[in-house]
């Protein structure tokens, strides 16, 4: 069991994240309470014990999403068939390559730039070009 340590007024803990055998060792520091270090060490515990801890770092938006649509259990098959198709098209293609840790409020900002820009379609019926926004408002708040 991990021991929660006082190190220059600061708490901290060591915790065994490895998988299948393989020891491996997560040293999280620069708790102001002790209460703050507990919880983090409880979340990172429950977290490995029901299968969905990553290693910060290494946690790409891409994977988030899927472990996220994973473990969506009451949802109806047609929520889900929207979620999957938000996420595949829109999410991923501008930030899935991101991991978690590197994403930030600008990468949002810039994807949410994208759908609002205005792009030519060609209509076949008129054959005649209109302009219209990436993607509509109603879909950018779905996202």
């Amino acid at each position: 069991m991990p021991v929660i340590k006082k190190v220059n007024g600061l708490y901290g803990f060591v915790v065994d994240v490895g998988t299948k055998g393989k020891r491996k060792q997560k040293r999280v520091s620069g708790f102001k309470k002790k209460s703050d270090a507990e919880k983090a060490l409880a979340e990172i515990i429950a977290a490995k014990h029901s299968g969905t801890y990553h290693e910060p770092s290494k946690l790409t938006v891409k994977d988030y999403f899927n472990d996220w649509l994973l473990n969506k259990r009451n949802l109806k098959n047609t929520t889900f068939t929207v979620y999957k198709s938000l996420i595949e098209k829109h999410i991923i293609p501008e930030v899935g390559h991101l991991s978690m840790v590197d994403l930030k409020e600008q990468h949002i900002q810039k994807m949410f730039r994208k759908f609002d820009e205005v792009i030519p379609k060609e209509r076949k019926l008129k054959k005649e070009i209109i302009y219209e926004k990436r993607l509509s408002n109603k879909t950018q708040s779905a996202i």
